[in-house]
């Protein structure tokens, strides 16, 4: 797959394989609390689906690129319950 992209500095392209750069993240939906939960984990996923029945399987609803692929910046999302927020911040670890 390439990405071409323009701006005020000329175009560039990316060129990469998306079944060894990209991961499926997974959505479930929580019917008693209205809340999602997302993972990009084949094993968490498959530990929800056989362990907590309120989650809704939804499959995978977008991708995100595989930790340690070149030009990115790992990100950590968490939740507050009250006020029904996902956030997100970036992780500067190497």
């Amino acid at each position: 797959m390439t990405i071409t992209a323009g701006a005020d500095d000329g175009t560039w392209e990316y060129t990469f394989d998306p079944a060894s750069s990209l991961l499926p993240v997974f959505r479930f939906y929580n019917g008693d609390t209205g809340a999602h939960f997302y993972t990009a984990s084949i094993e968490e996923r498959d530990h929800v689906l056989a362990t907590w029945a309120q989650f809704a399987y939804e499959g995978a609803v977008f991708y995100v690129a595989r930790t340690g692929t070149p030009g990115t910046i790992r990100s950590i999302a968490s939740t507050t319950c009250r006020r029904r927020a996902l956030l997100y911040r970036v992780d500067r670890r190497a």
